[in-house]
């Protein structure tokens, strides 16, 4: 093989290169520009779901490959879908779904596998949904649509609802709230803390730590929207009603009925209240309540405002009363079960229709991707047999062009070797150069090092002093305040050794903390608005530095409550790192 072959194959060579990659790098630019689009026609498929739709119909004029091809059309379904348009089957979701499997997609897989489980869901394949959700979750961790995380978690937890899986709805519910918090949509956050709060309440194993935990959800609803307060407050009471704290349970729902404006939703309250009051024996307010609730659009609230009228009607004998009542609850109950049973039916009738349709389906994906897979092991072999032949004839025609080759890259290498002499011999006289001026620089570091100790020994110097003159006006301000504030705790024991402190005293505590500590209980009210007045009296003793026996005396408990006190009030200002009595102590 000549030279001038060599060089126009070569030339090809390199001309095929070039165009190939400025076509991969304009697919590139052009997917990246169409991947942006997709991103903002998802953003907006929920609030805008006409505008999403005109913008990805925009899409049809360019240039698609296969997966932005398949990411359009799942768009387009789950715009659809969301605006209550469900198709007459999932062949087109479920084709996508195996697209998107083979090219390793999470985000797509996981919607593809949560707008399937919205169709079966919708089909009344609860169990198929169920399932279709929990393969979303397992590719969830990379899908970065926290909206469609929230999503998928919310369906899957109203399904353990629906089965009475309270604590797996539980984990499902306080993901959703992680995933809501995430995109900051405050709808559903509020949702997600009412759910929650729901859930909390179906669970009987710790009622305690149930409102623990329904308290701290109150704490983290969105400032903009309260909404959820009175939901959340009806589910404190309804378990503080388990634990029989009726007293606890009716301030809760008064609460709630006292800032709800949606009347329907009070209606319920009233229920919840009437339960309340029959327990304590007030049956005529009860009677009053149930009968205003009886009037809910809730079928569970109608439900639960009949049986309580039966029920109080029977108890006190009132034989017609209570008979005119269970008439309504049976006929309430009988029209529910009618329906649920219609529903039922018409749902076993979509799965059989489901499941035929899903096996003929199946059967056609088999054979195509069968067919496909023939097609492409063919032309895998011819490729590869073409590619050997191309390499085996290259090597052998430039085994000699090689040769030749080497022989003058000899030559250059011991010409090259004779300027590596001379560039080595000029690279040591440079590096003697470089290490006197090193040499100098050590030396004017070292200088400035001096300088930069003595400045640093002077500010020491400096605040230590200031620490010492800090360190006796504090002596003074403890001195002064423990010699006006020790006598009046003093003064004021009984003989058990209790302390009593009246208002007075208490005002003259706070006035001499005032001022030692530079309006101390103003800071605090300003600072952490959620403290009460009594809060601010005990910081004060925490701030006078009393002792655990001091304290207890003047609270008339225990150390150990002191001390849990101190916790409660340290989480309830949200100090983190520290102990309260540090805090204080630097505040």
């Amino acid at each position: 093989m000549n030279k001038k072959s060599v060089y126009i194959l070569s030339f090809l060579f390199l001309f095929i290169s070039l165009s190939a990659l400025a076509y991969i790098y304009k697919n590139k630019y052009e997917n990246k520009n169409i991947k942006e689009h997709f991103t903002l026609i998802d953003s907006i498929s929920n609030t805008s779901p006409k505008e999403a739709t005109l913008l990805l119909d925009s899409v049809g004029s360019l240039k698609l490959n296969h997966h932005d091809t398949n990411y359009k059309k799942l768009l387009e379904e789950s715009i659809r879908m969301e605006q209550n348009i469900y198709p007459k089957s999932d062949s087109l979701i479920n084709y996508l779904l195996f697209q998107f499997l083979a090219s390793d997609d999470s985000t797509n897989i996981t919607r593809a596998f949560y707008l399937r489980g919205l169709f079966l869901l919708k089909e009344g394949n609860m169990l198929e949904a169920a399932s279709s959700f929990i393969n979303a979750e397992d590719f969830i961790s990379g899908c970065k649509n926290k909206k469609l995380k929230y999503q998928i978690t919310s369906e899957l937890a109203n399904i353990y609802n629906h089965n009475k899986l309270f604590r797996h709805e539980i984990e499902s519910r306080e993901k959703a709230l992680e995933y809501a918090e995430g995109f900051s949509d405050s709808t559903a956050i509020t949702n997600s803390l009412i759910n929650l709060a729901k859930a909390y309440t179906n669970v009987d194993s710790n009622r305690v730590a149930n409102i623990d935990r329904i308290r701290h959800l109150i704490y983290i609803i969105p400032d903009s929207d309260p909404e959820a307060i009175p939901e959340l407050t009806k589910e404190l009471s309804l378990n503080y009603e388990k634990l029989q704290e009726y007293d606890s349970a009716l301030y809760c729902i008064d609460f709630a009925l006292s800032i709800e404006n949606d009347l329907n939703k009070k209606l319920g309250y009233y229920k919840v209240k009437g339960k309340l009051l029959e327990k304590t024996g007030q049956t005529k307010e009860a009677i009053k309540l149930y009968q205003i609730a009886s009037q809910a659009n809730s079928l569970e609230d109608k439900l639960g405002a009949y049986k309580g009228l039966y029920t109080i009607y029977k108890s006190k004998h009132n034989l017609d009363s209570a008979v005119f009542y269970s008439d309504l609850l049976i006929q309430l109950q009988d029209s529910i079960r009618k329906d649920y049973t219609e529903e039922a039916l018409e749902k076993l009738n979509s799965i059989q229709s489901y499941k035929k349709q899903r096996k003929a389906y199946i059967q056609n994906k088999f054979e195509i991707f069968r067919t496909k897979a023939l097609f492409s092991n063919l032309s895998i072999i011819f490729l590869i047999i073409v590619i050997i032949l191309i390499l085996v004839n290259l090597f052998y025609r430039n085994r000699k062009i090689n040769l030749e080759i080497s022989i003058k890259e000899e030559k250059a290498k011991l010409f090259e070797i004779e300027l590596q002499k001379r560039e080595i011999e000029n690279q040591l006289l440079r590096e003697q150069r470089e290490k006197e001026a090193e040499h100098l620089r050590l030396i004017s570091i070292e200088l400035q090092q001096k300088e930069t100790e003595n400045l640093l020994l002077k500010e020491k110097t400096e605040k230590e002093q200031l620490l010492a003159k800090e360190m006796i006006v504090k002596a003074e301000y403890y001195k002064r305040l423990n010699l006006v504030s020790v006598p009046i705790l003093s003064a004021s024991r009984d003989k058990k050794g209790f302390i009593f402190l009246k208002p007075d005293d208490w005002k003259s505590i706070e006035e001499n903390t005032n001022a030692c500590f530079e309006h101390f209980t103003d800071r605090l009210a300003k600072d952490f608005t959620q403290l009460s007045q009594d809060d601010i009296r005990f910081l004060c003793l925490l701030k006078m530095e009393l002792s655990l026996d001091l304290l207890s005396a003047v609270y008339h408990v225990e150390k150990n409550s002191i001390s849990k006190k101190k916790g409660r009030l340290r989480d309830k200002m949200k100090i983190e790192n520290k102990t309260l009595d540090e805090f204080i102590r630097g505040y």
